[in-house]
């Protein structure tokens, strides 16, 4: 017998103490949450089910941490580390 959805999904939401929701939108809020936790948006793409991240991006580029940061200090802190690692191993 297959899956009911309404009568299978919608009384998950009340045992949670949510408000009623479809589960579509549930799916907004998986994925919102995992960009804004920082998991790469390949695998949320991949997860959601898309053929490539595009879709992922112009949906939900507002939940990936830092996309607006146009300073450059994400690339010059990985760089610093990269030269601190290669000094350890002259070294070493």
């Amino acid at each position: 017998m297959p899956f009911n959805y309404p009568l299978g999904w919608y009384p998950t939401p009340v045992k949670a103490k949510l408000s009623r929701r479809t589960m579509y939108q549930t799916r907004y809020t998986c994925a919102s949450n995992a960009l804004a936790a920082g998991e790469a948006p390949s695998w949320v793409s991949a997860m959601l089910g898309h053929a490539s991240p595009e879709m992922l991006f112009s949906v939900y580029a507002r939940f990936i941490p830092n996309r607006t940061r146009q300073d450059g200090s994400a690339l010059v802190s990985r760089m610093d580390g990269a030269e601190e690692r290669r000094g350890e191993r002259k070294e070493g």
